[in-house]
Formats: C-alpha cells, structure tokens, sequence
C-alpha cells in the first residue's frame, strides 16, 4: 500500500479536476491533504484532453519534487471523446493509447513517479454532439483500462464504474441514473461533486 505521508502529490486533467475548491472531483481528493507532510499541486487544466497534457507537460514536470516520493494522479478521457482538446477526437481505444503515451513520457522524465490513473464518469450534458458516442468511448477506455494498466506502467486504476457510487457505475445512457441524485452533479450531469461521496 502506497503511504502518502511526507509525499509530493500531483494532479493532471480536465476541469473535473481543475480545483480543489469548488464543486468537482478535485474537491473529492482534498482528503489527500490530510497525508502528514505532503504537498498537493493540481496543473489540471479545463478543456484539455490526453493530446494537450502530452504537448505541453512542462507543468507536471515542473511539479515533480526530487527526494519525494512523487505521485501523480491524472485523468481525462470526457473532453478526447468530445472535442479532441485541441487535437483528434478519440473514441476509447485512441484516449487509452494516449493516456499510454502520456504515462511513458512521463515515466521517461522521471522514472520514479507513482502513477494512478482514474477512470471517466458517465455524462449526459447538454450540447454534447455525440452523447452515446462519448459514453462508449469512456466504457471502452475504462475496460482497457482497467485490464491493461499494470503493463502500461500505471501503478493504480481509479475504477469508478466498479467501484464508486451508483450514480458513477453505469454506461451513461439512461438519464435516471443520473437524476435519481441530481444533488451530486454541479451542473448538467458532466461534473460531480462531494454530494455523491465517490
């Protein structure tokens, strides 16, 4: 069991992880700070997807402390699926080679990071082009995920279909398994909150 006592720990992804003050899946990781002697640093970046956090990685690497012991928790796979973040759409096996990519570069920078990869959550926003299209790819990227992590170089598999609430383990194509809690999302149904205790 990896100890997070006196560890330097960073967070990657897209706004769900943005800020650990408001109302999304960072607020979730505040129990982090309570790790004796860490330090938490989130370059998380709203409407980035996998292609931006390879390209411009200097924000992570900065974050990287030597002597620590260097966690690195990132996620993404919502915007891929969407928009590309700047770069190709991706459907799940596309985000699972970058999110690969993503971790070897890393792991080339630094050998010694401590990587754990988090899983997508189902979304039923508005506005959102291909609504069935993006949840597949997310149930695609999980189940890739979720099989391949260990050989991609990814210490821990944040599983949240599995293993979170039952507001979180579902494919994202029936609306009610969203509304049943509509307290644990902030918004339509993309970004969930401390409500649901994930």
């Amino acid at each position: 069991r990896l100890s997070l006592a006196g560890a330097n720990i960073v967070v990657d992804g897209n706004s769900i992880y943005a800020n650990t003050g408001g109302d999304t899946m960072a607020s979730i990781l505040s129990w982090l700070h309570a790790a004796p002697g860490a330090t938490y640093t989130s370059v998380a970046i709203s409407g980035q997807a996998w292609y931006g956090m390879i390209a411009n990685h200097g924000d992570v690497d900065g974050a990287y402390v030597a002597g620590k012991t260097n966690v690195l928790i990132c996620a993404e796979t919502t915007n891929a699926a969407v928009h590309g973040g700047g770069g190709p759409i991706r459907d799940g096996a596309g985000a699972w080679a970058d999110c690969q990519a993503y971790v070897a570069a890393r792991k080339a920078s630094h050998p010694d990071w401590r990587i754990i990869v988090c899983g997508t959550p189902p979304i039923a926003g508005a506005g959102i082009p291909d609504l069935p299209g993006s949840n597949a790819a997310y149930v695609q990227f999980d189940s890739m995920a979720r099989v391949g992590h260990k050989a991609a170089g990814i210490d821990a598999f944040v599983d949240y279909r599995t293993e979170a609430t039952p507001w979180l383990n579902h494919d994202g194509s029936v609306l009610s398994a969203f509304s049943s809690n509509p307290a644990m999302w902030s918004d339509a149904y993309v970004h969930p909150n401390n409500t649901g205790k994930v």
